[in-house]
C-alpha cells in the first residue's frame, strides 16, 4: 500500500494499477548513485511519480508528491537519507474549531477530576489520622487533623461534626458549638452532629436551647433515642417535673438494656418524682438506678435527699458517706449530710459538714444554710456572720435580716456590762493598757467578740495590739482588716488585707472586702484585679460579679462589662433577668460610645 495512507481500494477506483513492488536494492543502489528517479514497476500515472533520493542504507519509507489539492495540501517529502532526518507525517483532515473545543473541555474534566480524587485522598488520609488520635486522647493533634481534613474537603458536613466533637474534649464549648453549627448548616439531617448539640448545650447549661435540640431529633424520627433522656436532663432543670418523667419513662421504654443510661434516666426521673414530693416512686427509681449502677455517687446523694425529705435522717446519713467513697469533697453531699445531722439535733456534725459545704461552695445560699443551723446551736456570732454576708449581697433580703437582729438580741442577753451591741454607735469602753498587755492570742478572741458584737472602736484597740505582739498572727491581721473596713478607713484595711494575703490565701469574704476596702480607697484598678481573680476561682459568687459589672461600666470598660454579665446568664439562672438587664445596659452604653 501506498505510504500517504491512500488505500489500495480507492487506487483501484482511481483506475490506478494496484502498488507495485519497489525496485530491487541493486536497481535504488544505481539511481541514487547517478541521481536519478525510478518509476515504480516502471509507472506513472496522472503526475504520479514514485522518488529515491539518497543512499540505499536508509532508504526505508515511501512518499508521494501529488498535485491534488482534493484531499491535502501539495507536500513534496524526501528523505534525507545521509542526515537521517525523517519528517513529520500528516494524516487526515485538520482539527476544526469544534474539535479544538472538544479537547479542552475533556482536559479541563480530566484534570477537575484528578483534582476531586486528589482531594478525597486527602481528606480520606486526614480523617483517619483524626480519628485515631481521638481515639487515643490526643485531641490537640485531632483538632489539627480534622482542620485539615475540612480544608481538602470544606463541603463535608461530618468533618464539622468530628471536629466539634474534639473542641467539646478540648474545653472549647464556644467552637465545638460552632462547629456543630456548621455541620447542620451543611446537612440539616446529619443527626449526629445534632445529637452532640444538644448535649453540649446541656454542658452550657442552655436548657431551652437543648430542649429545642431534642425535640427536633424526637420528631425526626432518627432513633436517637437518647434525645429523650437529654431533655428529661434539660427539663429538670426548668422544673418542668411533669415532662421530665414523661421523657425518662419514653426513653426506658425504649431503651432494654440495664446499663449506665438506663441507670441515669432512672436517677433523673427519680429527681423529677421528689420534687413532685412522691417520695416512693423516688426512693424506688433511685435504689434502681443503684442496683444497674452503684458506682455513681449522684444516685447515693440524690437517694439520701429523698430519705431527707422523709425525715429518715440516719439512713441519708448512711448514703451520703457512701457517695463520698466515692466522689470525695462533694459540697452537695456536705450540704444533705449537715442537715441531714441537724435533724438529728447533733449540732456539732452538722456545723462540721456545713464548714466544708461553705469552704468549697462560698455563695448566699450555703451561708444561709450555716447561719440558720449556727442560729439553731445558739452560736450568734457565726449567725450574725453568715447573715451579715447574705445581707451583703441582698441588702433587702428580710429573712436574713430579721435572722442577724435575733442574733444580735441574744448575743446583746449575754454580752459583758461594758459592751452595748448596736449598729450605729458603740458604747463599750476603751480597754486599759493592762488589759491590751496580754498574749496575742487573747487580744484576737476579745477583739472579735467586740468585733462582731458591733464595738468597733475597742475591737480594732484590741486587734491591732494584737498584730503588734504577733505581726504573723493571720487572724489578727483579718479581724483589724475588717473592723478597720467598717469604720471606712478603707486604706488601713487594705493595707492590712495586703499583708495577710502575703501570709496565707484570702477567703471569699476577705477578697470581698479587700476589694471594698480598695474601691473606698479610690484604688479602682485594684479591686477590679481582686473582684477578677476571685471570680476565676469561684465563678458562682454573684456579689462579686454584679460589684465588678458596676465597677466595669464605671471604668468605661463596657465590653468587659457586657463579658462577665453574659457569663453570669449562663452561671447563675436564678438571677437571668438581673444579668441580662446588666448585658443590655454593657452594651448600650458601648454602643453610644462608638456612636460618639
Amino acid at each position: 500500500m501506498p505510504s500517504n495512507g491512500t488505500s489500495g481500494k480507492s487506487l483501484e477506483k482511481s483506475g490506478l494499477p494496484p502498488a507495485a513492488t519497489i525496485a530491487s536494492d541493486s536497481s535504488r543502489a544505481e539511481a541514487v548513485q547517478h541521481g536519478k528517479t525510478v518509476p515504480i514497476n516502471g509507472w506513472d500515472t496522472q503526475g504520479r511519480r514514485a522518488l529515491w533520493v539518497g543512499s540505499d542504507r536508509q532508504a526505508r519509507k515511501l512518499r508521494y508528491d501529488s498535485p491534488s489539492k482534493q484531499r491535502e495540501k501539495a507536500e513534496q517529502a524526501k528523505f534525507i537519507i545521509e542526515g537521517g532526518f525523517e519528517p513529520p507525517v500528516r494524516s487526515g483532515k485538520k482539527m476544526g474549531i469544534v474539535g479544538k473545543i472538544g479537547c479542552v473541555i475533556f482536559l479541563a474534566l480530566l484534570l477537575m477530576l484528578g483534582n476531586v480524587c486528589f482531594q478525597a485522598l486527602a481528606y480520606r488520609n486526614h480523617i483517619n489520622i483524626a480519628k485515631k488520635l481521638y481515639a487515643d486522647g490526643k485531641y490537640d493533634h485531632a483538632q489539627v487533623e480534622f482542620s485539615l481534613a475540612i480544608t481538602a474537603d470544606p463541603g463535608n458536613s461530618d468533618a464539622y461534626y468530628y471536629r466539634g466533637l474534639t473542641e467539646a474534649r478540648r474545653g472549647s464549648l464556644g467552637n465545638a458549638l460552632n462547629d456543630y453549627q456548621k455541620a447542620l448548616a451543611l446537612d440539616s439531617k446529619n443527626y449526629a452532629a445534632l445529637m452532640a448539640q444538644a448535649s453540649l448545650h446541656m454542658r452550657m447549661h442552655k436548657y431551652e436551647e437543648a430542649t429545642k435540640d431534642s425535640t427536633a431529633l424526637i420528631k425526626a424520627n432518627a432513633g436517637y433515642v437518647q434525645a429523650y433522656r437529654v431533655r428529661a436532663a434539660a427539663n429538670d432543670y426548668l422544673g418542668k417535673y411533669d415532662e421530665a418523667i414523661a421523657d425518662s419513662t419514653a426513653y426506658l421504654n425504649k431503651h432494654n438494656d440495664k446499663d449506665a443510661h438506663a441507670a441515669d434516666a432512672l436517677a433523673k426521673r427519680a429527681f423529677a418524682f421528689d420534687q413532685k414530693q412522691d417520695y416512693a416512686s423516688a426512693l424506688r427509681d433511685y435504689s434502681d438506678a443503684i442496683a444497674m449502677n452503684p458506682r455513681v455517687a449522684a444516685s447515693y446523694s440524690g437517694r439520701a435527699m429523698v430519705y431527707m425529705h422523709m425525715k429518715n435522717f440516719k439512713q441519708g446519713i448512711e448514703d451520703c458517706k457512701a457517695a463520698l467513697e466515692l466522689k470525695a469533697n462533694d459540697p452537695f453531699v456536705f450540704k444533705i449530710e449537715g442537715l441531714c445531722y441537724a435533724g438529728l439535733k447533733d449540732g456539732s456534725d452538722s456545723l462540721a459538714q456545713l464548714d466544708k459545704l461553705v469552704a468549697a461552695y462560698p455563695t448566699i445560699e450555703t451561708h444561709r444554710i450555716r447561719g440558720d443551723e449556727r442560729f439553731n446551736v445558739h452560736d450568734y456570732l457565726g449567725t450574725m456572720e453568715d447573715m451579715g454576708f447574705v445581707l451583703g449581697a441582698e441588702p433587702d433580703n428580710k429573712v436574713a435580716h430579721t435572722k442577724y437582729q435575733k442574733a444580735k438580741v441574744a448575743l446583746q442577753a449575754n454580752a459583758p456590762k461594758t459592751s452595748v451591741i448596736a449598729d450605729q454607735v458603740a458604747h463599750a469602753n476603751m480597754p486599759t493598757a493592762a488589759q491590751l498587755n496580754q498574749p496575742a492570742n487573747v487580744l484576737v478572741i476579745q477583739g472579735y467578740k467586740l468585733m462582731v458584737a458591733g464595738d468597733i472602736d475597742p475591737a480594732i484597740e484590741y486587734l491591732h495590739a494584737a498584730v503588734k505582739a504577733m505581726p504573723t498572727n493571720a487572724n489578727a491581721r483579718r479581724y483589724l482588716a475588717h473592723a478597720y473596713l467598717a469604720r471606712e478607713m478603707n486604706a488601713d484595711a487594705a493595707s492590712q488585707f495586703n499583708a495577710l494575703s502575703a501570709m496565707q490565701a484570702l477567703t471569699a469574704a476577705d477578697q470581698l472586702a479587700y476589694a471594698k476596702a480598695l474601691a473606698g480607697d479610690n484604688r479602682t484598678q485594684e479591686a477590679i484585679g481582686v473582684y477578677t481573680n476571685l471570680l476565676a476561682c469561684n465563678p458562682k459568687i454573684d456579689v462579686a460579679r454584679t460589684k465588678l459589672i458596676d465597677m466595669l461600666l464605671a471604668d468605661g470598660s463596657s465590653h468587659l462589662a457586657a463579658k462577665y454579665a453574659a457569663e453570669g446568664i449562663e452561671q447563675s439562672p436564678a438571677l437571668q433577668d438581673k444579668y441580662s438587664k446588666l448585658f443590655e445596659q454593657a452594651v448600650a452604653t458601648k454602643s453610644t460610645k462608638g456612636v460618639m
